[in-house]
């Protein structure tokens, strides 16, 4: 089940959704420093300490205000400048994502004589595989990707709880000539599941094409990558029923612990068009990058889920919140 894509198909009489993604890019299409640094060779691409910090894990909350609180905590942090070192993963490598999604949100009717309200509630979490088969110098080429764990619920006031999983399905993603080619190697597939694949893949194989031209160098709290649209959108594969809006990730410094981590706060702002329904979302909070080769280690994201002004008919409103964890776990080739 993947939430963000297509949070807005079913809204309208059952709000249903669709599978989450798992990724937020690190990537832009500029670097712009508020003061002047000196480029430096890369620090040693090889992997840090397990024990580098994490964000922590969101658990699911009762309402809008938990929601925010329990995805707004970040790594305690030093305001320190870091090398951020570029190195491309190689064959064999498998990198793991696991992904937490949370939607809490309230529908509103106002009528003449009286209105109503619903509860919606959606869950989904997932553990994914993803090897690396194919590399060129441009990036990674062809991996093999499997749903390892996966769970999802969808639940609205007077009406049947939906439950979805992805368990076992398992897919070849090829990123030869202009467009992508996923093909299932566990059945046939559905519509648009290509595009939820790809979705899923952003931070392990989208975003290296964005930041390459920008790093190895050096950086310090205040740096800005400022995300371009357009750019973020072909990382994530191409979703037309979502439009990313101007997003940046600022460097807010180290996280304190073993191993060298860097903290950014990310913005990443979108609107869900869909079936004549328009739905807004502000997401906001930390990414957590491994600075030795800038291999992204966790998302922590949370943001107010809105309808537009009569997105949902005469009467009708939408608000909740959307809170987001995604972490990767990278094991060598062997």
């Amino acid at each position: 089940m993947r939430l963000l894509p297509g949070i807005g198909a079913g809204l309208g009489l059952t709000l249903a959704c669709a599978r989450p993604p798992s990724a937020i890019p690190l990537g832009g299409s500029e670097w712009v420093p508020v003061e002047r640094h000196v480029d430096r060779r890369p620090h040693s691409a090889s992997s840090p300490d397990t024990g580098s910090p994490r964000l922590p894990r969101i658990t699911a909350p009762s309402s809008a205000a938990t929601a925010i609180a329990a995805a707004a905590s970040a790594p305690v942090t030093l305001p320190l400048e870091t090398t951020l070192g570029l190195s491309p993963l190689v064959v064999g490598t498998t990198v793991t994502l696991r992904t937490k999604y949370t939607v809490r949100a309230t529908m509103v009717t106002v009528e003449e004589g009286g209105g109503g309200s619903q509860a919606v509630e959606a869950d989904a979490a997932e553990r994914i595989g993803v090897r690396v088969v194919r590399v060129d110098d441009t990036g990674v080429r062809e991996v093999e990707v499997e749903y390892l764990e996966s769970k999802a619920s969808f639940r609205l006031d007077g009406a049947p709880d939906e439950d979805d999983s992805n368990l076992g399905k398992r897919y070849t993603v090829v990123f030869d000539g202009s467009e992508p080619r996923v093909s299932s190697r566990s059945g046939s597939l559905e519509p648009n599941e290509d595009r939820s694949v790809l979705f899923d893949l952003a931070t392990v194989t989208g975003y290296y094409p964005l930041i390459k031209p920008y790093l190895p160098r050096v950086i310090a709290p205040g740096f800005r990558l400022r995300l371009d649209s357009k750019d973020v959108a072909r990382a994530f594969g191409s979703q037309e029923d979502v439009q990313f809006e101007r997003s940046e990730l600022n460097l807010r410094g180290r996280a304190v612990g073993e191993g060298a981590v860097a903290i950014f706060d990310c913005r990443l702002p979108a609107r869900f068009d869909k079936d004549g329904i328009s739905l807004r979302v502000e997401l906001n909070g930390t990414v957590s990058v491994r600075a030795s080769d800038a291999r992204p280690i966790a998302v922590s994201l949370n943001g107010p889920l809105t309808a537009e002004q009569g997105a949902l008919g005469v009467g009708a409103s939408l608000n909740g919140t959307i809170a987001v964890e995604i972490s990767h776990e990278y094991s060598a080739a062997k």
